[in-house]
This record gives C-alpha cells, structure tokens and sequence, in this order.
C-alpha cells in the first residue's frame, strides 16, 4: 500500500511542475487551481506521515493530533475544491448557453 503514497507524490510533482513552470492568465480559476495543487501535496504529505507514524506505533497523542490536521486538510480542500466549481460553473456575462 505504501507504494501507492509515493506514485500519487511523484505524479503530483510532476503536474505541479508542469503547471507552474508555464505562463498562466491570472484569473479566479487559475488561482484557485494553485491553491488546490498546493493543499492537496501539504495533505499527500500530511497523509504519508500519518501513514508512518501509525505503522510505527508512535504516541497515541501524536496520532490523534495528526488525524486532526488530516481533517483539518480535508475541510480546506473541500472548500477550495467546492468553490473552484461554482466558480467555473456561473454563467458569464454575453456567453452562450
């Protein structure tokens, strides 16, 4: 299972790369693109050191507080992720339906 944390890492990298090594028009939607790509690696890795700490047996403490941090993440993403469709989901202004 540990091999799939670090495919969806390195993938991630590679599309983070990608997208901001080229020049983007600055809008709502790509903003909120940026912000997702970066609040879903903090989580990647906030989720490989969950996975550490639990395999390893670490104080019950520390496991809790990360779990909270990784719910904590989950609500953020959930609200970037949200609003980045409602934002490319409003009708603009003279577009076709």
């Amino acid at each position: 299972m540990n091999y799939i944390f670090f495919t969806s890492l390195l993938y991630l990298l590679m599309i983070i790369i990608i997208y901001f090594s080229k020049k983007r028009i600055k809008n709502k939607d790509t903003v909120l693109y940026s912000i997702i790509l970066i609040v879903n690696f903090l989580g990647l890795c906030l989720d490989l050191f969950q996975y550490y700490i639990i395999k390893n047996d670490f104080n019950s403490s520390i496991v809790y507080s990360v779990s909270k941090l990784f719910l904590v993440y989950i609500i953020i993403w959930t609200f970037f992720f949200g609003t980045y469709i409602l934002n490319l989901s409003k009708f603009k202004k003279g577009a076709a339906i």
